[in-house]
């Protein structure tokens, strides 16, 4: 029955979904359980400076470790027997700028509001932002080079141990920094597991890709990435100046819940980028596309209802202190449910070599982040909720349109894409 059902899979060009969908799942639920843990433990407020750290610190790691699996992964694949090994070198050192850069940040953050509790929560965000960068570059790369299992190996390490130590430790501590170190352990931890059979030979002529091209390569993918990013992570960030910390840690609850419905495209999208290439017709390009959104739809749907559902009968009853989540939950999932197939169109598009249609969506996906500062400056939680679900739709139509105009110059031109 199993070995049917992955026939199945890659029959349709869905082989690995499975683990991909698994790489998902369990970090989700195990940050889901530790968001609702926190929460009841530290309280609105300790749980409003928990998602802020957190937030920063997932935001700066983003942006800093510089998508270099897209350069590498394409100079490994082409003969470059060293590519692997100066992944880690380079992913080193932008772990380095990002620590150094947050000690000047947190300075001037205190310089300005002479506020140490925020200068010391974006120096704690800093450190947990070096070791996200370094630990998305090594499990990036294996995911990249097809090492789906171990993606979702190291994945499950990282939020199985931060989810063991980190409810037990905030409910001895009540300290949301101490929660953190315990996130810090399990990226830590994962990081090490996925460098277990991380280098390996290339296959095909010999060549050498220079650093400096691997770099050209990584960072103008990385602007749309880091486009997404800014959409996904800046409404926490941002909120966090505006509002008290217990509204924070209100919104902190909504949104992990909403985006619930992400596991499925998130997984999709990994599985368009190491499956699907230039190479392929637009016919083919076009067809595994609609599958991909096809099934994207149908689980987006019937998950937001069910999570709509589930929060309104349960949370009030399980956290009465975050009732006011409720509201914002159905304010954010329209907008979770159709950003998905922007994740899924997005990552085709890149995995094509299309370097321009990326620049234009990440520039157009932070310059729209812009929207989050008036509305959360005038209407608090509320507004970062409508405002998350303005971007994410606005965002979606944007990328499906450039998507399918590179499709029909593609098809006119009958010629390959350029290459990253």
């Amino acid at each position: 029955m199993i070995s049917r059902f992955s026939n199945a899979l890659s029959a349709r060009g869905l082989n690995g979904l499975p683990e991909l969908f698994l790489s998902q799942v369990v970090p989700i639920t195990a940050s889901l359980l530790v968001t609702f843990a926190t929460a009841k433990i530290l309280g609105p407020g300790g749980r409003g400076q928990l998602a802020f750290i957190m937030g920063a610190a997932n935001l700066a790691g983003a942006i800093a470790f510089g998508s270099l699996q897209v350069g590498v992964t394409y100079a490994h694949k082409t003969g470059d027997q060293s590519a692997l090994k100066r992944a880690l070198r380079l992913g080193a050192s932008a772990s380095v700028v990002t620590i150094l850069c947050g000690i000047g940040i947190s300075a001037l953050s205190f310089r300005i509001n002479g506020e140490p509790q925020r200068a010391i929560d974006l120096m704690v965000g800093t450190i947990g932002a070096a070791l996200v960068s370094l630990n998305l570059v090594v499990l990036r790369v294996r995911q990249g080079l097809g090492d789906a299992r171990e993606f979702l190996i190291a994945g499950s390490i990282q939020s199985g141990i931060y989810a063991t130590l980190g409810i037990p430790v905030a409910f001895v501590s009540r300290s949301p920094i101490a929660v953190v170190g315990c996130w810090y352990v399990g990226l830590i931890i994962s990081t090490i597991y996925g460098l277990r059979g991380f280098d390996r030979p290339s296959v095909g002529p010999k060549r050498h890709v220079r650093s400096r091209s691997i770099l050209a390569t990584s960072w103008s993918a990385h602007l749309g990435f880091i486009g997404i990013q800014f959409l996904y992570r800046a409404d926490i960030v941002i909120l966090g100046f505006f509002v008290i910390r217990e509204e924070l840690g209100v919104y902190s609850i909504a949104a992990p819940i909403a985006e619930l419905t992400w596991a499925i495209p998130e997984a999709l999208s990994l599985l368009a980028f190491s499956h699907y290439s230039a190479s392929r017709s637009v016919a083919e390009r076009v067809l595994h596309r609609a599958l991909l959104l096809k099934l994207n739809l149908a689980a987006g749907l019937l998950g937001g209802l069910a999570i709509a559902i589930t929060a309104w009968a349960t949370l009030p009853v399980l956290l009465p202190s975050y009732v006011a989540a409720v509201p914002l939950i159905f304010i954010l999932l329209p907008g979770v449910v159709i950003q998905g197939a922007a994740r899924i169109a997005f990552s085709m598009l890149v995995s094509t070599g299309a370097r321009k249609p990326a620049f234009l969506v990440g520039l157009i996906s932070i310059a729209l982040c812009v929207l989050y500062v008036p509305f959360c400056a005038i209407w608090g939680i509320t507004g970062a909720a409508v405002a998350s679900t303005i971007i994410y739709i606005a965002q979606a139509i944007l990328v499906l349109t450039i998507v399918r105009r590179e499709d029909r110059l593609d098809g006119a031109l009958r010629t390959p894409k350029r290459h990253w």
